[in-house]
């Protein structure tokens, strides 16, 4: 109150970071990697690709132990442009998600915490992406050991 307060941020070392990405997540290694632990990691939320789902945008929220992947419905560059927002607001806002390979999919983590190991983070959600290889192969291949296989019929709990 008199401009004494120190921000709890700063007194208990509390930060964010974003992962992003434009490539999708291999299905067994990024659900490896949800159900492993994340030191220093006390919330994290956003939107996730994983390429045997290609046209469902997944949600991640997490809680201290509380994990939950989910789908969070149909990216728009699936959907016909007739389907998308009518005002030029919210257009405006698709559109700058675009990427003209893969449209608004996309890896968009925010991860909260207290002294949490950032390059720990960053390389293993890359080890997640699929590589240059991966991302050639038939769209079949996609489907082995995909642990996202049953999620538009239910929830998926990680």
């Amino acid at each position: 109150m008199r401009g004494e307060h120190t921000p709890e941020t700063e007194e208990y070392g509390i930060r964010s970071w974003v992962y992003r990405a434009r490539r999708p997540f291999a299905a067994q290694r990024f659900w490896e990697f949800v159900n492993n632990d994340w030191p220093g990691v006390i919330r994290a939320k956003g939107f996730f690709w994983v390429i045997s789902q290609p046209t469902t945008a997944g949600l991640l929220s997490q809680a201290g132990q509380n994990c939950r992947v989910e789908p969070a419905g149909e990216w728009w560059a699936d959907s016909d442009q007739s389907e998308w927002p009518e005002t030029a607001e919210e257009r405006a806002e698709i559109e700058a998600l675009w990427d003209e390979q893969v449209g608004d999919r996309r890896q968009e983590l925010v991860f909260i915490g207290q002294d949490f190991d950032q390059q720990w983070l960053q390389q293993a959600l890359d080890a997640c992406l699929v590589s240059d290889h991966e991302w050639q192969q038939p769209a079949a291949t996609w489907q082995i050991d995909d642990p996202f296989a049953g999620w538009n019929e239910q929830e998926t709990l990680a």
